[in-house]
């Protein structure tokens, strides 16, 4: 299932990437952490990978419907270029 397109990413020391969607798809769905989604990036790769943990956005210039969550250590914020397509896996949710 489509959820969003990734609008930024960035590193957190110790934590690793946090990816920030643009608003979901579908406001109906729940994310959680060790949830299988897929990557899929404008030149047709895709990456299989998962939610390593949800995390909260504030400040001012934060909307409210902002999601973000961190994504496994290994994955850095070069690899998830803004315009990447996020999927929730089918067996997840």
């Amino acid at each position: 299932m489509f959820l969003a397109i990734v609008q930024d990413a960035f590193q957190i020391s110790g934590l690793g990437s946090a990816v920030v969607l643009t608003q979901p798809r579908s406001p109906e769905f729940r994310l959680r952490a060790k949830d299988r989604i897929q990557l899929r990036y404008p030149d047709g790769r895709i990456l299989e990978t998962y939610i390593a943990g949800i995390e909260m956005l504030c400040g001012p210039n934060v909307k409210k419907e902002g999601l973000a969550f961190l994504l496994p250590e290994s994955i850095t914020k070069s690899d998830v270029p803004s315009g990447t397509e996020v999927w929730l896996e089918a067996n997840s949710n």
